[in-house]
């Protein structure tokens, strides 16, 4: 079956230490969710995918079986156990070069997806996304994007690679896999 890697369109994190600075800045090449030092040090990431591609690309004759977020953990101050990573879509448009914790997006209350990260754990990650995905490419939502949120309440943060970094295989990507079809149903 056919993959489309598709790399994310936008991605920066939003502070709430500095609430009014943006950090897309070219050479920061990591996305930072959770809590890090104290109350009032969280991070949150935000990423959004251009499914524009997918029907530029082949024809509006696919179906998508199956897509999966690729986040590469480099960086996991998780002292010990588990910590619950949510994400979350985002119901209202953003600017990348804009967006700060105190202009941040409105999202929804229901995680789209919760994942478990174990302490110290590095390396990449596949997070299914299918059902989210497939709404937005149906269009019966719109594609804003999604939030990445940590655990807020204690000491643990963890740093996802963006874009700006060196190595593209490291980037955060959506997966899609799929299959020409004469008629689509979802």
């Amino acid at each position: 079956m056919p993959v489309l890697s598709l790399p994310a369109s936008k991605n920066v994190f939003v502070s709430e230490h500095y609430p009014d600075r943006n950090y897309s800045i070219a050479d920061n090449d990591v996305l930072f969710l959770g809590r890090f030092m104290n109350i009032g040090d969280s991070f949150r990431s935000f990423l959004q995918f251009d499914l524009k591609q997918l029907t530029k690309k082949y024809s509006a004759n696919i179906e998508i079986e199956s897509a999966y977020l690729q986040i590469f953990m480099y960086r996991n101050e998780i002292k010990s156990g588990t910590i619950e990573i949510n994400i979350y879509r985002l119901l209202d448009p953003w600017n990348q070069q804009l967006l700060t914790w105190n202009n941040q997006v409105a999202f929804h209350n229901i995680p789209e997806q919760t994942f478990i990260i174990p302490s110290e754990w590095e390396g990449l990650m596949f997070i299914e996304l299918s059902s989210l995905v497939k709404k937005w490419f149906k269009g019966a939502i719109p594609n804003y994007g999604i939030i990445l949120k940590g655990d807020e309440d204690k000491n643990c943060l963890s740093g996802i690679r963006s874009t700006n970094y060196r190595d593209p295989d490291t980037h955060p990507q959506l997966k899609i896999l799929y299959k020409a079809s004469d008629k689509i149903s979802y």
